[in-house]
């Protein structure tokens, strides 16, 4: 079968990172292979969408956290208006907490930024192949949470996406205003959210969920 990406047709890549050194070196890495293009980069959520509304991608490389902006909204936005575009989340945020939520927000693959040159490219390629792209680690643990009926996972995994972006953010030592203005939501609403984690999390008081929060961002 004919390779879907060549030299004649390479397939359209972005690079979305707010450190410009790791963008730059991503983007020389992908210059020396014949079957891909870098055909835009971009160091904020602002302008991915317009970038990529103008110059549909392929794939988009895309940074977890970009500023004070968390990636599983974008993941989303990109999917729900560009279906066809390609996703690979590069983060140095730890794999095991981070890659099956990216995963379920739309994305198709995580790759840690700590991996190898050649670990970074395979990554890539799969993606563009079709594959879902995770570390060997990862996909056997996703494989044994299948399977093992019995398995307990972490209570951080009961959390949804938005209290598990709340829980980040309380890490981060942001007020109950602060993070009402995040999402756009009331006081109320931030804290009905915060109460449904100390119930997921058995913690019983505000501030227990803040040391909890402080010490598991420490973690990553």
């Amino acid at each position: 079968m004919k390779p879907k990406y060549n030299e004649a047709t390479p397939a359209k890549v972005m690079v979305v990172d707010d450190h410009p050194v790791l963008r730059e070196g991503v983007i020389r890495l992908l210059g020396r292979e014949n079957d891909i293009s870098v055909c835009c980069e971009s160091d904020s959520a602002d302008s991915v969408l317009e970038k990529n509304t103008a110059c549909p991608h392929d794939l988009i490389v895309l940074d977890l956290s970009l500023g004070d902006f968390y990636g599983y909204d974008l993941i989303k936005l990109i999917r729900s208006q560009c279906p066809n575009t390609l996703i690979l989340v590069m983060s140095m945020h730890e794999e095991s907490v981070y890659a099956e939520r990216v995963i379920k927000a739309g994305a198709q693959g995580y790759v840690m930024k700590q991996v190898a040159v050649v670990t970074l490219l395979q990554a890539i390629k799969d993606v563009l192949d079709g594959e879902l792209y995770v570390s060997n680690s990862m996909r056997t643990r996703m494989i044994s949470q299948l399977v093992d009926v019995n398995n307990k996972a972490s209570p951080i995994a009961g959390l949804s996406a938005t209290e598990f972006q709340i829980l980040q953010m309380i890490g981060q030592g942001f007020g109950n205003s602060e993070i009402a203005n995040s999402f756009n939501r009331s006081i109320k609403t931030i804290e009905a959210h915060r109460t449904n984690m100390r119930r997921k999390l058995k913690i019983y008081s505000g501030r227990e969920l803040t040391k909890y929060a402080i010490q598991w961002l420490e973690k990553q």
